[in-house]
């Protein structure tokens, strides 16, 4: 919601010195309506050669409608705050190093006019390469919060993502850029698929090892029970007959041999039978033969 009505509180710059001193000669009025009464923009303006007076918006920039050239142009700035102490957190202190002499400070939003990420000056490099000048705002500007309740560093799960972002206890409707290093949800979805993987392919390379060693094991006992009883066994060569070749088989016609059983005996015939001599009395005496 817009703010264009005003209050009359006075508006101090961040040294403390107050800016509207004399309302007559200032367009600098307080926002009238929450949660941004404690900032202040240029509403009481005469609206001449374009101009238009300055809209409070609740993330506590002011917006600057104003037209050119037949165009309309719309800028932000940040302001001035209704506190002399601008420490107490109740002022949006952005963009320090950018304020001009008037106090106020331009600022480009990266995502769009109700976006959270903005970059001080008027261009909006710093929305791609980060650093000093960019600063994340809340949709709806915080006034400090209670000492019981304020932290340095909170955890948040909101709109902003997830992890630990920085609050400036002087400006705590400010939530500064993320300076922890947790893993977005993409990130931590990735190395969990990761570390998935790898315990599957670890698992993978135990098994195989496993199976090997039980393969060795039984190879070296194999090995062993052959030595002890002397004989080494040879892996058996078993052939096949191809499914081209016949089997050649004996004719089951051919009849068996046999060896006779036993063999006739042999006798002499009586013509050539020996007979010895027949002697008639005394038998002759061998010449050779010693009396």
């Amino acid at each position: 919601m817009m703010k264009s009505s005003y209050g009359m509180s006075s508006c101090y710059y961040s040294s403390g010195i107050q800016a509207n001193s004399n309302m007559a000669k200032t367009a600098l009025r307080n926002c009238p309506e929450d949660p941004v009464t404690g900032l202040c923009c240029s509403l009481a303006s005469i609206e001449v050669d374009g101009a238009r007076n300055e809209t409070c918006l609740n993330n506590g920039l002011c917006l600057n409608e104003y037209t050119s050239n037949h165009t309309l142009h719309r800028e932000f700035y940040t302001s001035l705050c209704t506190e002399k102490d601008w420490t107490t957190g109740n002022c949006l202190d952005i963009c320090k190093d950018q304020r001009d002499g008037n106090g106020t400070a331009r600022v480009t939003p990266c995502y769009g006019e109700t976006g959270t990420t903005w970059c001080c000056g008027d261009k909006d490099d710093c929305c791609y390469n980060g650093g000093v000048q960019q600063v994340t705002l809340s949709t709806e500007f915080r006034v400090k919060l209670p000492p019981s309740t304020l932290s340095l560093s909170s955890s948040s799960s909101s709109i902003y993502g997830s992890g630990s972002w920085q609050t400036d206890s002087s400006s705590p409707g400010i939530i500064y850029r993320e300076t922890s290093t947790g893993l977005s949800p993409g990130q931590a979805a990735g190395i969990g698929v990761g570390v998935g993987v790898f315990i599957l392919v670890l698992a993978a390379c135990v098994v195989l090892l496993m199976r090997r060693a039980r393969a060795r094991k039984e190879a070296r006992n194999l090995e062993g029970r052959g030595s002890a009883s002397g004989v080494i066994s040879e892996p058996a060569v078993v052939c096949e007959a191809s499914e081209d070749k016949a089997l050649m088989e004996l004719p089951s016609d051919r009849g068996r041999v046999e060896l006779p059983f036993r063999r006739e005996a042999a006798e002499l015939s009586s013509e050539n039978r020996y007979s010895p001599p027949m002697f008639h009395g005394a038998a002759p005496v061998h010449p050779h033969t010693a009396l």
